[in-house]
């Protein structure tokens, strides 16, 4: 029997004011064609052989909320308040959006207990959608309204670092970042990252977890730092032991010369070795800290920059590897003798 959960995502609008909405609604209506109640359902594989699910997404509540977002920025106020009277009469929230996620089972077995396979399938749809288009898609602080002592919740991931990078990428012209069809981005990932992959030991595994990782908002800045370090290295140079000058060597080979930049990988490795070796001060966890503290405030700005570049370097790896339908790199050293 299917099921259908609804999933309040929160705000899942840009976290900048300044970022363009229409490539973002023209993502999410992609979304609707390619995954909706009229489009041919996904199939999605549990862990278990004989537990298959067939998977549609209603986000035409998102889409609902985007184009509320483009009518204010246009000015027309009379159509917002018509959108938000419109959202609080039926009990949602003026900013806020849900997803209608239904789960059919087609292996001879019911969808009880299927809430890990939801959740699983939410982390495989942020990515596919944040390949597609860096920050577009944001499930920040998850609700299942309908569902009675929920475990777990659906996975509470940030889009905005994922728009940061995209949106200083286009500022410093490096590293190129594209919109790229759903579709294509969708089907890559299906057939790298397998839904019974609960432990990833591949580089281009290891990359995609990093990817949902550094979107969780609790996470501390110095294991992003880290986090991202490894997959870099994962992906361009494994098994080697001083990956810092080849590192950045291969990624110039991929991605071409950073420029204006050039000195960006020094400064990030830099922090990441010493955050390795136990050379960097610790903020204390939790939600305990003085944040409007200077000394807090320095602190955490060290890890803009460093962070987001990175970032982007790793986004745009894996869509220069989902555009090519690979899964690695492979560098060959040739000597010519004259």
């Amino acid at each position: 029997m299917a099921r259908t959960f609804k999933v309040e995502i929160g705000t899942p609008g840009p976290a900048s004011g300044n970022t363009e909405i229409e490539p973002w609604i023209a993502v999410w209506r992609e979304a609707a064609a390619h995954f909706g109640a009229n489009a041919p359902p996904r199939l999605l594989v549990d862990h278990e052989p004989d537990r298959w699910y067939h998977v549609t997404i209603d986000v035409s509540d998102v889409v609902d909320v985007f184009e509320t977002d483009l009518a204010l920025r246009n000015g027309d106020e009379v159509l917002v308040h018509e959108r938000w009277a419109k959202r609080e009469a039926l009990g949602e929230h003026p900013l806020g959006a849900h997803l209608l996620v239904t789960l059919a089972p087609a292996g001879g077995h019911d969808s009880e207990g299927s809430l890990h396979v939801l959740g699983r399938f939410i982390q495989h749809w942020f990515l596919a959608m944040n390949l597609a288009l860096p920050g577009c898609c944001t499930t920040f602080r998850p609700r299942l309204p309908l569902e009675a002592d929920p475990d777990p919740l659906p996975p509470d991931l940030s889009g905005s670092f994922l728009e940061n990078a995209y949106e200083h990428s286009l500022k410093r012209g490096w590293p190129q970042l594209r919109q790229l069809p759903l579709l294509q981005m969708w089907d890559w990932l299906q057939a790298e990252l397998l839904y019974d992959t609960h432990i990833a030991k591949d580089p281009l595994d290891r990359a995609l977890f990093t990817v949902l990782r550094v979107c969780e908002p609790e996470l501390q800045d110095t294991d992003r730092i880290l986090l991202i370090a490894q997959a870099l290295e994962g992906l361009l140079s494994p098994g080697k032991e001083q990956v810092g000058n080849l590192l950045r060597q291969r990624l110039e080979v991929v991605l071409g010369p950073a420029p204006g930049k050039k000195n960006w990988f020094a400064r990030f490795y830099d922090l990441r070795s010493r955050i390795a070796h136990g050379d960097y001060p610790l903020l204390r966890p939790g939600q305990f800290v003085g944040r409007d503290l200077p000394p807090v405030g320095e602190y955490t700005a060290t890890f803009w920059e460093p962070t987001d570049q990175a970032t982007a370097v790793l986004l745009a790896l894996l869509q220069d590897l989902a555009a090519a339908n690979v899964r690695q790199y492979s560098f060959e050293q040739i000597v010519h003798r004259s």
